[in-house]
């Protein structure tokens, strides 16, 4: 006997409870998205959003009268880092620590600065400026270049004793002057290096025992100080090279050092303590380390890493085997330095295809190391930030770490990309990066290293610099609207989040008796996100009927939940808007063609957390029952 046809109505079920970030790779898997904003992997392995932030309004300096305690910039951040006295950074040519101007510190315009904290003091790159902090905690200002020229006869020289005292003047030349007794001595530079000669009773001179030279011109203590290390020229008779100054009084210096004759032309005297050109440069050992690609500071074309004397970010050019001596080294690779990075003791130099790590303790067993790879985007230096044990950053098709060996790309589920003016910086496990896009959009990911995942955050914001400053890492931004209650605004600070304690939100630009309010300071009231999944087979390639989404979702206090559904076949249907505080499950029932897959949209604003979500369909077409 036969029976009739029947469908076999067997409902099916097909689950995603463990949930993952953005993966838009060909073998992404179904618990991956497709795309996400303002997502955060903190509730894996649930899909949440992130925590609201806080953020400083910076007002104009119109409104500085009526609004106390407001910082004030008129010009873009041009860089930024972090001190024990809060946030620092550079606008125009102020520089800003803890919030407030140092009024007596000038700066260059117009260049974008390297701010490089060396133990308490800071040194500022491209200008070379040492900001030293007294006891009297007054910030002091010295520059690392120098140049005095003297013209004519308005210097004086001489020799100095043993005890470092001046002896009288004396004048250079190869051959005996014509100067009575007990008036002026003779710096003999026939011979090399030239000695100190004094005229005795008899009239014969005789070569003095000395320790040192002095020279006295107005104002000479003032630009050159103990330790320095100088070149002294007098064109057509006498230079020095590396001349150390051991002592300064009013309006003289005490050098020591070989002096040599000189046969250039030119006139009067110039003494110059030198700073070199540096393209990207990093703090490692009590050392400046930097690089350079292209003319130097005497017009000569380099491709060199170098690095200043130990714990003297002042001197460059004493060059030797000693342990804190200078140090300097040609590479051979061709192309333009795009980055640096300090990783542990071994100091990371970037080309766009080529990494460069330099190890040792000492200029004699400084080793380089070159690696073929992914380098480092040419404008994409401020991306480079030390995540764990390696260094990551914005490469020319994608973001890579590096441990200086060994180069891979930080996230497979993250498409290869041209990102420019990237900008990045990390805090625990999580590496912040914002850019542009080729076609002008900005962009902000957030990469979380121990789980290999990755979500896209606040495209409206143009992020400048990142800052870490007391467990909090914070965002300094070009915001996206001009008025805020009428007022101008300039800049603004986010704060990303506080590693230890996410909830709270320390202001760190705080100073004793002011309050949150006097700062602009505010949180973030309508957090808008959404996500949606990559193409849903639901463990099967036939083709299904989808009758019910069942979602279990949490959502704070004023929020919104809202769920579409998206099939191949071009439907899109919504499936349901909820609002309410607390936990719950939702069962929606569904009402679409067949179709082979699916996605899930998920939207809405405010604090919600997507715990689990089922399909639940059936096949179809039907099946023959037995005869």
């Amino acid at each position: 006997m036969r029976y009739a046809k029947q469908k076999n109505i067997t409902r099916r079920h097909f689950q995603i409870g463990q949930m993952d970030g953005i993966d838009r790779s060909s073998f992404a898997d179904e618990k991956t998205l497709y795309d996400a904003y303002n997502l955060t992997s903190d509730g894996k392995p649930h899909w949440k959003t992130r925590p609201p932030r806080g953020r400083w309004h910076l007002l104009n300096e119109e409104q500085n009268e009526t609004n106390s305690g407001v910082f004030v910039l008129n010009d873009p951040i041009s860089g930024a880092c972090s001190l024990e006295e809060g946030l620092c950074w550079t606008a125009g040519t102020k520089i800003y620590i803890g919030g407030k101007p140092l009024s007596d510190v000038t700066l260059q315009e117009g260049d974008r600065k390297q701010l490089l904290p060396i133990g308490k003091d800071l040194f500022v790159v491209p200008d070379g400026v040492l900001l030293h902090k007294d006891t009297q905690g007054v910030w002091q200002k010295r520059a690392a270049a120098a140049h005095v020229i003297i013209n004519g006869p308005m210097f004086h020289m001489g020799g100095c004793d043993t005890n470092g005292v001046k002896r009288r003047l004396a004048v250079v030349g190869t051959s005996e002057p014509a100067v009575p007794y007990d008036s002026y001595q003779w710096v003999d530079t026939s011979v090399s290096p030239a000695v100190l000669k004094d005229k005795n009773e008899a009239g014969e001179w005789v070569q003095l025992e000395q320790d040192g030279w002095f020279f006295i011109f107005t104002g000479l203590h003032e630009k050159f100080h103990v330790g320095d290390y100088v070149d002294i020229t007098a064109p057509g008779q006498f230079y020095m090279h590396n001349a150390r100054v051991f002592k300064t009084e009013h309006n003289a210096i005490m050098v020591r050092g070989d002096i040599f004759a000189d046969t250039s032309e030119g006139e009067g005297l110039h003494i110059q303590r030198r700073f070199p050109v540096i393209d990207h440069a990093v703090v490692c050992g009590n050392r400046i380390w930097g690089c350079r690609y292209g003319e130097n500071i005497d017009g000569e074309f380099v491709n060199e890493i170098f690095c200043s004397a130990l714990g003297d970010p002042l001197t460059w050019s004493r060059y030797g085997t000693g342990a804190d001596d200078c140090y300097c080294a040609s590479v051979g690779t061709p192309g333009a330095f795009t980055g640096a990075a300090v990783l542990y003791d071994d100091i990371v130099f970037f080309k766009e295809n080529s990494v460069f790590c330099v190890s040792g303790k000492q200029p004699s067993d400084f080793r380089i190391a070159h690696n073929e790879g992914r380098g480092v985007r040419a404008g994409c230096e401020r991306s480079i930030a030390r995540l764990g044990s390696s260094v990551v950053y914005c490469g020319t098709d994608g973001v890579y770490r590096t441990n200086g060996i060994y180069t891979v790309r930080l996230c497979d589920g993250f498409p290869p990309t041209a990102l420019e003016n990237a900008v990045g910086g990390c805090i625990g496990e999580k590496y912040y990066l914002a850019a542009h896009r080729q076609n002008g959009e900005k962009c902000m990911f957030v990469f979380t290293a121990g789980r290999d995942t990755y979500h896209c955050e606040d495209n409206a914001i143009d992020v400048q610099y990142f800052v870490t400053q007391r467990n909090s890492l914070y965002m300094l931004c070009i915001p996206s609207t001009t008025q805020i209650a009428g007022i101008s605004l300039y800049w603004m600070m986010i704060c990303v989040s506080d590693w230890n304690a996410p909830d709270k939100y320390t202001n760190c630009l705080l100073t004793e008796g002011t309050q949150e309010s006097d700062y602009g300071y505010a949180r973030e009231t309508d957090l808008r996100w959404y996500a949606l999944t990559n193409e849903l087979d639901c463990g099967t390639q036939a083709t299904k009927c989808i009758r019910e989404v069942a979602v279990r979702f949490e959502l704070g206090e004023s929020s919104l939940f809202g769920v579409e559904l998206r099939t191949d076949r071009g439907e899109c249907r919504q499936l349901g808007r909820f609002t309410g505080m607390g936990l719950r499950r939702r069962i929606l029932h569904v009402s679409a063609l067949p179709c082979e897959t699916v996605q899930l949209y998920f939207y809405g604003h405010g604090e919600c957390t997507i715990r689990d979500v089922e399909i639940i369909f059936e096949n179809a077409k039907g099946e023959i029952s037995r005869v």
